[in-house]
């Protein structure tokens, strides 16, 4: 379901849901690249993902990951 434009630098942003434990949600977002998150970061602008939880009452944890291998099942060419 697409929300909207979000900062420049996103690539992708899903919001996911625990198939058990179903109070548990995470907010996945792929970057660009290194550099994009960490101007993000250092811009002091709390993100729309944090303002989120934090509006349902909840302070959410952070981590960052480095993508190993993506495919997103496009056709060749794309």
């Amino acid at each position: 379901m697409p929300t909207g434009k979000g900062p420049p630098g996103i690539r992708q942003t899903f919001l996911v849901r625990d198939a058990t434990e179903r109070d548990t949600f995470l907010i996945v977002t792929h970057w660009v690249s290194r550099e994009a998150l960490d101007q993000m970061r250092a811009s002091g602008v709390t993100p729309r993902g944090v303002q989120i939880f934090q509006a349902a009452g909840v302070t959410p944890e952070l981590s960052v990951f480095d993508v190993i291998v993506h495919r997103d099942g496009a056709p060749a060419g794309r």
